[in-house]
């Protein structure tokens, strides 16, 4: 249905199988889509009181219930350990973002409605407990995407349909990863993690793998251990029968323009800048946009370029080539910075994407610990569109 000449439509889902034909979701809008705004608004029908639950997901979240109270959730990739969402402003996002909801209809069956759009977003939920509809209100601060909605007869029947017809089926994990684990950040060299194996065998604890964070490699470098603390590494990992290795790989490459301390380049980093695949400071600043980790000044591979894969897999078969992982801890990849937006003053754009923004989705800065906004990627893309996909693509 139409708004007559305003531009809204209306679309009602329904399930054709049902004897009743009532309404699993609404959705209403008039596509407000320009640069920098995308919003719409649509109703969920589930089971009424007494046996109203409302919908559940918006993952990632902290909860303490799977079904969403009133409030407003937004979904924006950023570093942060692990805050319960309560669905108050400013919200507790997190590392992670799926904007897919679902719910049980008044007919026992499920409907789940993906909303795909990566722009930072805001989820409003207004619970109607009598009649069962769950009012939602959709805003986001741009974004290109589509809205799929599936049916199904029980809630498997909605997963299954949403990972084999949209965004695939998950990896089936090793066994081992499934057991226990153990990391730490502080271990200075191998003998360290061997002690760390003789004591859970010593208090007959299992231990089926050993994760290494940042300690092991080189002045921080992705793809290099330090061989000096850590000479050990290759043949610790060669030998070890009952446990697996799993080493930190952070998001970030070390911006290492000049050779300090007498080390060889690092070549990573000049590979990449020959091969132009690091995410562009602005569309005026034709350079690596210039974050920081722990590494200090770090550049970010950009996945839309199509060598970056290649880049990825090439350096990640040297390391495994030389110290045998089994596992690789991909971390930061939100992606985080330690700078809001921009580190360096000359890296700044003129005009800042964020202050063009008639919304602005969690009611925080939304450059807090992470890439600028106006940053391009090589297919044209801001980070302003496509940072929620940094850590699948």
């Amino acid at each position: 249905m139409t708004g007559n000449n305003t531009g809204e439509f209306i679309i009602t889902v329904k399930n054709s199988k049902a004897t009743t034909l009532e309404p699993l979701f609404t959705l209403r809008s008039n596509m407000m889509l320009n640069q920098y705004l995308n919003s719409w608004e649509g109703t969920a029908e589930t089971r009424k009181s007494p046996d109203f639950q409302g919908i559940m997901g918006l993952p990632d979240q902290v909860a303490n219930d799977l079904f969403l109270g009133d409030g407003t959730y937004s979904l924006w990739n950023r570093e942060a350990a692990d805050p319960v969402e309560t669905g108050k402003y400013p919200t507790e996002n997190t590392y992670g973002s799926v904007p897919f909801f679902m719910g049980a209809a008044e007919d026992s069956t499920w409907f789940g409605v993906y909303s795909n759009v990566a722009a930072a977003q805001d989820w409003e939920i207004k619970n109607q407990e009598v009649t069962g509809q769950v009012e939602i209100s959709f805003f986001a601060a741009g974004g290109r995407g589509d809205i799929t909605i599936i049916q199904g007869a029980d809630p498997n029947a909605v997963v299954q349909t949403f990972h084999q017809r949209i965004v695939g089926l998950p990896v089936m994990p090793p066994q081992w990863a499934l057991g226990f684990h153990q990391s730490r950040a502080g271990y200075k060299s191998v003998s360290e993690l061997q002690d760390v194996i003789a004591n859970y065998k010593m208090h007959n604890l299992p231990l089926d793998g050993i994760w290494s964070d940042i300690d092991y490699m080189e002045d921080f470098k992705s793809f290099y251990y330090d061989i000096d603390a850590y000479h050990d590494l290759p043949s610790f990992v060669k030998g070890l029968k009952d446990q697996h290795w799993v080493p930190v790989i952070p998001a970030g490459i070390p911006q290492r323009i000049r050779y300090t301390g007498g080390l060889p380049p690092y070549l990573p980093y000049h590979q990449g800048l020959d091969q132009n695949i690091f995410i562009n400071a602005s569309s005026r600043i034709q350079q690596p946009f210039t974050g920081a980790q722990y590494a200090a000044d770090t550049v970010y591979i950009d996945w839309s370029h199509e060598n970056a894969t290649i880049f990825w897999d090439d350096w990640l078969g040297k390391l495994q080539s030389e110290v045998a992982f089994d596992g690789v801890w991909l971390d930061m990849n939100e992606a985080t910075s330690f700078c809001d937006g921009p580190c360096y003053w000359d890296q700044t754009a003129v005009q800042p994407v964020q202050q063009k923004l008639k919304y602005i989705p969690s009611g925080r800065n939304l450059e807090q610990k992470t890439i600028p906004l106006d940053a391009v990627h090589q297919d044209g893309t801001t980070e302003l569109d496509v940072h929620s996909l940094y850590g699948t693509w």
